[in-house]
C-alpha cells in the first residue's frame, strides 16, 4: 500500500524532510558545517529518535559540529553523558552553560535521569535473575547479612542473584 507523503505522520515527514535537506547541504558544501538543531526529535517516538541519535553520531558528528537541544530522554545517550551541558536561564544572572550536569535544577536534569532509567529498565529484561537494590549500601548488607547466616550454616543468597559480584563460593 502506498500511503501519501502528506498523509504521513508529522514525525516522519520532518526526519524525510530533514535528511534530503542535509543531503543537500552535504552535495553543496566542502564540509565544516555547524549544525544547530532545536529539539530535532519533538515530533518523532522514541525509536524513531534513537534512530536519529544514531544518525547524527554516524554521519554528522563525524564530519561536522552538531548541536541539539533537547528535553527528551530518548535523545539522550547514557553512555555519553560526557556530551550532555545543561542550559539554565538565570534571571539575574543571565544563561549558564554547565558541563557537570547533574549540578542543574529538577526540571533541568531530568531527561538525564530518564535517559538512565529506560538504560537500566531495558538491561532488567536481559537476565533470568535481577535484583533491583536501592543503593550500593544495600549490596554491603546483604553481603553481612549472607556471611552471618551461612556462619551457622544456613544457605545464604543465593549466586544467582549477585552477578559479577565480587562474592564467591568459598
Amino acid at each position: 500500500m502506498t500511503v501519501p507523503f502528506d498523509e504521513r505522520s508529522r514525525g516522519f515527514v520532518w526526519f524525510f524532510s530533514f535528511l534530503a535537506y542535509f543531503t543537500d547541504l552535504e552535495n553543496t558544501n566542502d564540509g565544516n558545517l555547524i549544525l544547530l538543531l532545536d529539539e530535532p526529535g519533538l515530533s518523532l517516538h522514541g525509536r524513531a529518535q534513537e534512530d536519529l541519535l544514531r544518525l547524527i553520531d554516524e554521519r554528522l558528528a563525524p564530519e561536522h559540529q552538531v548541536i541539539f537541544t533537547t528535553r527528551s530522554p530518548f535523545m539522550v545517550d547514557p553512555a555519553h553523558l560526557d556530551r550532555v551541558r545543561t542550559v539554565i536561564d538565570h534571571d539575574r544572572h543571565g544563561t549558564k552553560v554547565f558541563a557537570e550536569s547533574f549540578k542543574a535544577d529538577d526540571d533541568t536534569v531530568f531527561p538525564l535521569l530518564a535517559a538512565m532509567g529506560i538504560e537500566l529498565t531495558q538491561t532488567l529484561f536481559v537476565g533470568e535473575h535481577n535484583l533491583l537494590l536501592e543503593g550500593p549500601s544495600d549490596l554491603i548488607y546483604l553481603d553481612i547479612f549472607t556471611d552471618a547466616v551461612e556462619a551457622k550454616g544456613k544457605p545464604g543468597l543465593d549466586l544467582a542473584w549477585v552477578k559479577d559480584s565480587h562474592r564467591r563460593r568459598r
